[in-house]
């Protein structure tokens, strides 16, 4: 009998930590806020470095949504994050955006994991981009900076 009354204690507190870790894993299955990291994503990679380096662990690296020199126009987020399983990164966080870049209108799956995005690639079946609904995301993205030519050029000093 008291060995019953053992292994019982012993699967009760089993069952008690077992509870502990699952509310503290259900703490964080809260989404990061997206509208913040990819707003802050869509300037340029240095923008997004100075702004997220507070808070960013050693890895993965982030990339970036849209190279610095892209025109991106009329960005749009998905209103709702999904947990989704990465072949890479394991579980992440994902939404859409919808944007016009350069002269194509794009709609890309953007997945963030430890607040930096770590993966976006065009929107598949499997992404469910077109299933809610989604919002304006106001963007300030600076202006690219000028292509230097290269060329040496001559002052004359009189």
């Amino acid at each position: 009998m008291p060995l019953l009354m053992t292994n019982a204690l012993r699967a009760l507190a089993g069952a008690t930590i077992g509870l502990t870790l699952c509310a503290g894993a259900a703490a964080q299955d809260k989404p990061p806020n997206m509208k913040r990291i990819i707003q802050l994503n869509l300037q340029t990679p240095d923008d997004v470095e100075t702004a997220l380096r507070r808070e960013r662990g050693p890895t993965p690296p982030e990339v970036s949504i849209f190279s610095a020199t892209k025109l991106v126009s009329n960005v749009e987020i998905l209103n709702a994050q999904t947990k989704v399983q990465s072949s890479l990164y394991g579980w992440t966080w994902q939404t859409c955006i919808r944007a016009i870049a350069g002269n194509a209108k794009v709609t890309l799956a953007v997945s963030v994991l430890d607040q930096r995005v770590v993966e976006a690639h065009t929107a598949l079946s499997v992404d469910r981009c077109d299933d809610g609904a989604y919002v304006p995301l106001p963007v300030k993205r600076p202006k690219p900076a000028p292509a230097k030519s290269g060329r040496l050029t001559t002052t004359s000093s009189t």
